[in-house]
C-alpha cells in the first residue's frame, strides 16, 4: 500500500493558468493542496525608463515611471501591484521567513482552463489580430527589450524545485527559457502555419 504524502502546500492564484497546472502537478505527486483564488514583473529597463541593462536577471525591477504607447492604466496598475507585493513579501526574509519569488516570463503551453489564458492569447495575437492582446505583447517587449517566454511545464517544475529546496534557496529568481521579439513570434507562426495571416508591424 502506497503511503500518502501529508505535506501541505498553499498555491496562490490556484484558479489561474499557472496555479491550476501547479495544483494538478502537486496533487499528482500526493501533496495536500490548499489554494487561494482571485477575481481577476521584472524588467531590465534602467531607472530612466528608456535604456536597458546589459542583461536581465533577478536584480531587474520595473521602473515605476515606465510608459509606452501600449500601456493602459489597468495593465500598468496590475504590473505595479504585482511588483510592489513582491517587494513587500521579500522583506520577510530579514525576519527569518523563507521566501522565494519566482518571476516568470510569458507562459505558454497546455491548459486545464476552459478558456485560452491571457498569456496564450498574447502568443496567438499575432495570428488572431486581437489588438488588446497584441498591445500587451508589445508592452512586454518594450518593457524587457524582448519577450521572456517559458513553457507551463518548466514553470511548474521551477515551483516544485523551490518548494522542495526550502531552506537552501531564498530570494528572487527569473524563470524564462528564451527571449524573443514579437517579430520572431510572428516569423515562427508564418513559417509553421503559412495558411494564417500574421500581424507583422
Amino acid at each position: 500500500m502506497e503511503e500518502r504524502n501529508t505535506c501541505k502546500v498553499c498555491v496562490t492564484g490556484g484558479a489561474g493558468y499557472i496555479g491550476s497546472s501547479l495544483v494538478k502537478e502537486l496533487l499528482d505527486k500526493g501533496y495536500i493542496v490548499h489554494a487561494t483564488l482571485r477575481n481577476l514583473a521584472a524588467s531590465p529597463l534602467k531607472e530612466d525608463g528608456i535604456t536597458f541593462k546589459e542583461l536581465i536577471d533577478e536584480t531587474c525591477w520595473t521602473p515605476l515611471n515606465f510608459s509606452n504607447p501600449y500601456t493602459k492604466q489597468w495593465l500598468w496598475d496590475y504590473t505595479e501591484s504585482k511588483m510592489l507585493a513582491e517587494k513587500e513579501i521579500l522583506k520577510f526574509e530579514k525576519e527569518g521567513l523563507e521566501v522565494v519569488a519566482l518571476c516568470c516570463g510569458l507562459v505558454g503551453g497546455h491548459t486545464f482552463l476552459p478558456y485560452i489564458p491571457t498569456s496564450g492569447g498574447m502568443f496567438l495575437s499575432v495570428l488572431t489580430q486581437e489588438k488588446e492582446l497584441y498591445n500587451k505583447l508589445k508592452f512586454l517587449e518594450d518593457l524587457n527589450g524582448k519577450v521572456p517566454i517559458v513553457h507551463i511545464e518548466d514553470e511548474c517544475e521551477a515551483h516544485m524545485f523551490f518548494m522542495n529546496n526550502v531552506g537552501s534557496l531564498s530570494g528572487r529568481f527569473l524563470c524564462a527559457s528564451s527571449f524573443v521579439s514579437t517579430a520572431e513570434i510572428g516569423n515562427y507562426y508564418e513559417h509553421n502555419y503559412p495558411e494564417f495571416k500574421v500581424n507583422q508591424e
